[in-house]
């Protein structure tokens, strides 16, 4: 039988619920606030003729950018959260220092509002002018001439008119605001286990909340990447959820473009003393140091009149090191050991870093400071980059990964890095038959069978295929209908391992490679 608590205690349990109650309708208002910008947003960028035919893309667009909203109104409402629980604790005599704490909402909600939308107006005119959502670009105001920039924004865009929408916004909120902080809500004044039950679920809910995902990971940006359209593709994303993004990736960055300054931090002088040890040999003043570091094969006639296909495999997590334990019983090579007597195989192949995006930048771009496709240089084409040959050479150039071209702004940075076309697990969703997700976006498999999709494909030009692979990766999933090779792991092996259980799960990944011969194509 509930046993009914000190009036005091009761009043607590009041507060709370009318706390609770004021936060979930603002957390309404923070939502219904960015679902009117992304309206604004759809009708300016992409205009009411494309709505018919992507409509039920935008429709899945403003779905998924609900997940980011929330994410957003609930850290934006966290710190009234925590203060609506300690008042259970707090024991008021009456109901004066709840209707204390409503007033301080109150003017706190206002601040969280001009904020917002501020931010999602900066949000707006920043993608007008960069094609962009808010991203390390941002911060260029502090590096370029601040005085300058300032100059040019007061003169190229509606400042005055912005600032007379945010006083019109402010108002309407106050009003709004004020007339929630009025309401008053009657509890019973007995306190039983519901309540308990209610407040532990709701710091539960809340704590999902703020992860906007109940998978391995938290909802970041790649999660905004739902289709092959990019322009819809930016709905998913607001203003706030953009600007956080991008704080993170800048406190990332460490691209250095001192060039004099790299050079002595690792013991060099000059430019020709790397060089000259990367060449093993002394490199003059009169030398011309490019040209050092390029060097050409003969032209061969045939190649230039039947040009092949390529593909470029980039095999996440796939080092040499389990070639050499695989066996008849510990089979690591699954289908691909009947196809290694025709290959031309390099033993000595180092990752350029030990994560993956280093490594990528490493093959596609050639440069040793990353990553380039968070920051500032994200949309910069490089010369360097492995796909521009081919295109020079009027290949049709195609950039494939399993992963979702969100992570690391892939989606952003790799289109300008001289491919035609540049797909990931949303498109292999959508053109792959029976294709199927997993936590890093889709298995391995349906890329290849992608890739080979495009190799058929009609066309004059000769094609030229970058493929990155994502399934040697924790969680470390496999396809449902996957059936592995025999793997008996021997116990000196297994001695050696802090867990056997890993490596037999990844042994079973790769072994699920399959290659398929094809006539005038080259893998790599």
């Amino acid at each position: 039988m509930s046993e009914k608590l000190p009036k005091s205690k009761a009043y607590n349990i009041t507060c709370f619920y009318s706390l609770l109650i004021l936060l979930a309708k603002l957390f309404l208002v923070v939502l219904l606030t960015f679902f009117i910008h992304r309206l604004i947003f759809l009708l300016v960028y992409i205009g009411i003729a494309n709505l018919r035919d992507d409509i039920l893309l935008i429709a899945k667009a403003f779905l998924v950018g609900i997940r980011f909203d929330s994410v957003v109104a609930l850290y934006g409402l966290l710190l009234p959260f925590v203060m609506a629980l300690i008042s259970i604790f707090v024991m008021p005599q009456d109901l004066s220092q709840c209707n204390r704490m409503k007033k301080w909402i109150h003017y706190y909600g206002i601040v969280m509002f001009i904020l917002f939308n501020l931010i999602s107006v900066v949000d707006f005119y920043f993608y007008k002018f960069f094609q962009f959502h808010i991203n390390v670009l941002f911060f260029g105001i502090v590096y370029d001439d601040t005085k300058a920039v300032l100059k040019s924004v007061w003169t190229d865009y509606p400042v005055v008119k912005i600032l007379l929408f945010l006083g019109f916004v402010v108002m309407i909120y106050w009003i709004i605001l004020k007339k929630l902080i009025q309401k008053n809500y009657n509890f019973s004044l007995i306190f039983n286990w519901k309540h308990g039950i209610v407040i532990i679920g709701t710091i539960v809910l809340y704590a999902i909340g703020l992860r906007g995902s109940l998978g391995t990971f938290p909802l970041e940006t790649e999660d905004s990447v739902i289709c092959d359209n990019s322009l819809i593709n930016t709905l998913t994303l607001n203003g706030v959820f953009a600007l956080k993004t991008a704080m993170s990736e800048k406190a990332k960055q460490n691209i250095d473009t001192d060039v004099q300054k790299r050079l002595i931090k690792n013991g060099f002088k000059d430019a020709r003393d790397p060089i000259g040890y990367y060449l093993g040999k002394t490199v003059v003043e009169n030398d011309h140091l490019e040209d050092l570091l390029i060097s050409k094969t003969q032209e061969d006639s045939f190649l230039t009149s039947h040009p092949p296909n390529v593909i470029f495999i980039q095999m996440e997590s796939f080092g040499s090191f389990y070639l050499d334990l695989h066996t008849a019983t510990l089979n690591v090579l699954g289908s691909l050991e009947s196809s290694l007597g025709d290959c031309i195989m390099y033993r000595n192949f180092l990752s350029g870093t030990s994560g993956t995006i280093g490594s990528l930048e490493g093959l596609l771009i050639g440069c040793p400071m990353n990553p380039l496709s968070q920051s500032t240089y994200m949309n910069c084409p490089l010369n360097s980059s492995v796909a521009m040959p081919f295109k020079d050479a009027g290949y049709f150039t195609n950039f494939i990964t399993s992963s979702e071209l969100g992570w690391r702004n892939l989606d952003k940075f790799v289109k300008y890095q001289h491919f035609d076309a540049v797909e990931g697990a949303e498109k292999l969703l959508e053109v792959v038959e029976h294709s199927s997700r997993c936590e890093w976006g889709v298995f391995d498999e349906y890329l290849f069978e992608r890739a080979f999709q495009i190799l058929k494909s009609p066309g004059e030009k000769a094609k030229f295929i970058y493929a990155m692979t994502t399934t040697n990766h924790t969680p470390f999933e496999l396809p449902d209908h996957y059936k592995p090779f025999p793997v008996s792991i021997p116990q000196n092996i297994v001695n050696s391992l802090r867990t056997s259980q890993d490596i037999a799960i990844k042994i079973l990944l790769i072994s699920n490679m399959q290659m398929i011969v094809w006539e005038n194509l080259l893998i790599g």
